[in-house]
């Protein structure tokens, strides 16, 4: 049976101009005499279909990969023989695989098929075409050496505003590197956020700069932000320029500009950590036999008793622990400053098992490092690891994005849950800035209902003010 693509199918009858019933007749043909072949008389050196039967065996003894053969069977070989039972043809006539072969390129260059179909045709093409004159097949192009050709790039069909705010956008577009000195990827990023302005004017109605109100204003970008995973942040600045722009050239009368506000929060989402359930799940599918679990197990556990970021833990020094004292002392690496923590006895063992018992012998100053092969690991790596284990243990995608600082966000919670100062929060996290605890404060859900305020006292409240 003639195994050919339907749409090479469609493809190939329409640039033909075969009819409905011309293209049924000439893939019938096909069929049947490629069924005889394959049955009858499949060394028939003279016809074409008993050709691609013995190609097709012979790739098979060669081992070819069954997905190649039955690429270039539906691809290639099966749109060859229906191009030329079209034609009327049943040997192999040199001419008409040319033509093909110019036909193909063209519908190619039309973006009538994906350029991995053509690569699949173009193959099969040369292949039949040496095998018809030379009687053996290419092996430049058994190696799949044969060059695929270039992917042409997709033009989007972008859609057009009414006249005047095209030609307003087009002023702007001109006008703005004398106003406004931007880089050519926030140049285009700007101009698409206009646009998108504008679009929202025409569905209110406005087509033209004059008639545009501040309301109209606060009411576009009201809308326009829910498309803004960032927020408002990652728009307002875009537009701001583009109003001040129509005020400065007296394209309208007033400022609209000054119906956006000058500050706007950021968009923030606010990442629990994992809770004390998570953190043992996560520690417990770490394998302790091997030496990358005991690796594994030692780095996360001392994540989870210290908080302590993924490249601190990923740059952490033999010289860095005080076995004596029972202490941790490191330059932080984000800050730039001094942190000393305490080593509980769990963590210790753990760190000690892994150097004594797993850890590669080398000369390296680092206590983490590779097994297959040298160096230290990187902070990519450690919040790598932390995510596996996270999955394995079942943990919510939510929390995965965190990585290894899911352990620093829990670590500052369980501190905060224990009415721990805000001072000595900072100190045992490393922080430099009082901001730095704001989400680690809005994760404490039993500090936040303290501050609660009741609905009795807030009425009241009312009342007497």
């Amino acid at each position: 049976m003639l195994d050919i693509s339907p749409k090479l199918l469609k493809v190939t009858s329409e640039l033909l101009g075969l009819c409905d019933d011309e293209k049924m007749q000439a893939y019938n043909n096909a069929a049947g005499l490629l069924y005889e072949a394959r049955n009858y008389s499949p060394n028939d050196a003279k016809n074409i279909y008993s050709v691609v039967c013995r190609i097709i065996a012979e790739l098979n003894t060669l081992n070819t990969n069954p997905k190649t053969i039955g690429a270039l069977v539906k691809r290639g070989f099966s749109t060859i023989l229906f191009y030329f039972a079209a034609r009327s043809a049943n040997k192999y006539d040199r001419e008409i695989l040319d033509d093909f072969i110019r036909v193909m390129q063209a519908a190619h260059e039309n973006d009538l098929f994906s350029s991995s179909v053509y690569y699949h045709l173009l193959k099969a093409a040369r292949i039949f075409r040496c095998y018809c004159e030379e009687n053996s097949l290419p092996q430049e192009y058994l190696r799949c050496k044969l060059a695929k050709p270039p992917k042409q790039p997709k033009t989007r069909k972008r859609r057009t505003l009414s006249e005047p705010f095209e030609q307003l956008l087009l002023i702007y577009e001109n006008g703005l590197p004398d106003y406004h000195t931007l880089a050519p990827k926030t140049l285009s990023g700007n101009l698409c956020m206009v646009r998108a302005l504008l679009f929202c004017m025409e569905q209110h109605g406005i087509f033209f700069a004059p008639d545009i109100t501040h309301k109209n204003i606060s009411d576009c970008i009201t809308e326009l932000a829910v498309g803004y995973g960032g927020g408002l942040r990652s728009m307002i600045y875009g537009v701001r320029m583009f109003l001040k722009f129509l005020y400065e050239t007296e394209i309208t009368e007033h400022d609209l500009s000054l119906a956006i506000p000058k500050t706007i929060p950021k968009r923030r989402k606010i990442y629990p950590g994992f809770s004390n359930a998570e953190k043992l799940a996560i520690l417990e599918s770490a394998d302790r036999t091997t030496v990358k679990g005991k690796r594994n197990y030692s780095m996360m556990l001392l994540a989870a008793n210290t908080g302590l970021r993924a490249i601190d833990i990923a740059n952490l020094k033999l010289s860095d622990i005080d076995w004596r004292n029972c202490e941790i002392k490191i330059i932080q690496s984000k800050t730039g400053t001094p942190l000393s923590l305490p080593l509980m006895p769990d963590v210790g063992n753990a760190i000690a098992d892994y150097i004594l018992n797993a850890r590669p012998k080398s000369e390296s100053k680092y206590i983490f490092n590779f097994h297959k092969r040298s160096g230290n690991l990187q902070s990519q790596t450690v919040s790598a690891v932390v995510k596996k284990h996270a999955r394995i243990a079942g943990v919510g995608d939510a929390h995965l994005t965190l990585g290894i600082h899911g352990f620093r966000r829990g670590f500052g919670r369980d501190l905060l849950e224990s009415s721990i100062s805000i001072d000595m929060l900072n100190e045992l996290l490393g922080h430099t800035d009082m901001d730095s605890s704001k989400p680690y404060l809005a994760v404490n859900e039993t500090g936040l209902k303290n501050c609660a305020i009741g609905l009795n006292c807030a009425v009241n409240g009312g009342l007497q003010s």
